[in-house]
């Protein structure tokens, strides 16, 4: 019988938890993630933003994500979230820095991690991640962190982490929860936070009447 992999705690939204995670598991500390605290005003965020992470009600995954029907693009690093409790935001992560043109310090972990599985299928990715001590290590410091109370891996939760990133001049969603890539349209440098903010207010705000999500933005300073 194969050896089964962790089950990850959440980690909260909060930009100081999940900039612990990508400076400790080795990303430069020239990226971070800055919350976004209204969708009307991103003026204090520094540009370029890289990627996107977007919390939301998990009951409205279905409703507001859409299906995917194309073969999984080649150029998305893009990997399958099975069995491995609530590790959705530490995914999001991952998808964030691994579709960026990142720079690590040495002997990082998450950049040896992402070099490892890039040519991996995205259930073989999962099962890596499930099974990778030091990232496992650092992922369990940040969920017992916060402000809020810790929840377990078989808790319920209620909640949904994603990741919008743009590679090669198309915007897409990333969550593990679907079985591939979801794009949205052309995207570029300059007007990636603009068109994430977009999709969010049509297909979450707008849509389901909901105010109920967070968002944070990783940024090169």
């Amino acid at each position: 019988m194969a050896e089964e992999g962790h089950r990850f705690r959440p980690i909260e939204t909060d930009p100081i938890l999940f900039n612990k995670f990508i400076h400790e598991g080795g990303v430069s500390k020239s990226y971070s993630f800055y919350e976004l605290y209204s969708l009307e005003d991103t003026s204090y965020i520094p540009s370029p933003a890289q990627a996107v992470v977007f919390l939301f009600p998990d009951k409205e995954l279905e409703d507001c994500t859409p299906d995917v029907k194309d073969e999984l693009p080649k150029d998305v690093y893009f990997m399958k979230q099975k069995d491995v409790g609530h590790a959705c935001g530490f995914i999001a992560m991952l998808h964030s820095l691994a579709n960026n043109d990142i720079s690590y310090e040495k002997d990082s972990i998450i950049k040896s991690y992402l070099d490892t599985t890039k040519d991996a299928n995205a259930f073989a990715k999962c099962v890596a991640f499930s099974k990778n001590q030091p990232i496992i290590k650092l992922a369990e410091e940040c969920a017992v962190q916060g402000q809020s109370a810790v929840v377990g891996a078989e808790d319920p939760l209620g909640y949904h982490y994603v990741s919008f990133v743009h590679v090669n001049g198309i915007l897409y969603q990333l969550t593990g929860a679907k079985s591939g890539p979801i794009p949205y349209g052309s995207s570029s440098e300059s007007t990636f936070l603009q068109d994430v903010i977009k999709v969010i207010q049509t297909h979450y705000v707008e849509k389901k009447k909901t105010i109920d999500f967070s968002v944070l933005v990783l940024v090169k300073e």
